[in-house]
């Protein structure tokens, strides 16, 4: 067989390898606060909102806000998903102890729980700081029963706020 025609064979079996490779499906939520109207003027006034008037203020008496609860569809429980979240968080004092979380739960109870928390030597009390992170989840944890991605704002430890605002976050489903 001439080197051109192995050549031009190759190729095309290339082209039908990577064409039946199923495309990750992606949804996403974007919450800038905003939507929340009256509800927490009250941040408004205590400092400025990263962007808008409204954020999330996490402390050691409200220690969970901005929940966004997905359910997995049916459709989807044969897919892998991996969770992406990115933030703006502020924290009024050191040591930083507010997180994102992720919780992965079941009509049975929780299944996984996961952090993200403050990280690096970029943080300076009382300015907003950009965190963006992700973690993957096999299928296997959720594919024999209806589970829910819970992503909220968490404070475990400190006297201190936590705020979050434009919280962004997708889930990307692949086989």
């Amino acid at each position: 067989m001439k080197p051109l025609s192995v050549l031009i064979i190759l190729t095309f079996i290339a082209v039908l390898i990577s064409c039946s490779e199923t495309p990750p499906i992606v949804i996403t939520f974007n919450d800038d606060m905003e939507k929340l109207g009256e509800q927490f003027s009250d941040t408004a006034l205590k400092s400025p909102a990263h962007s808008g008037k409204h954020f999330y203020r996490v402390n050691e008496t409200t220690k969970y806000a901005s929940t966004r609860v997905f359910s997995i569809p049916d459709s989807l429980r044969d897919y892998d998903v991996t969770v992406i979240v990115s933030a703006w968080l502020r924290e009024s004092e050191h040591p930083n102890e507010g997180k994102i979380a992720i919780q992965l739960k079941s009509q049975d109870g929780q299944v996984t729980w996961n952090e993200f928390q403050l990280k690096g030597n970029n943080f300076q009390a009382n300015k907003w700081l950009f965190i963006k992170d992700s973690i993957f989840i096999s299928f296997f944890s959720y594919r024999d029963q209806p589970t829910d991605i819970v992503v909220f704002g968490f404070k475990g430890d400190g006297p201190d706020n936590l705020d979050v605002d434009d919280m962004k976050i997708e889930y990307k489903f692949s086989k």
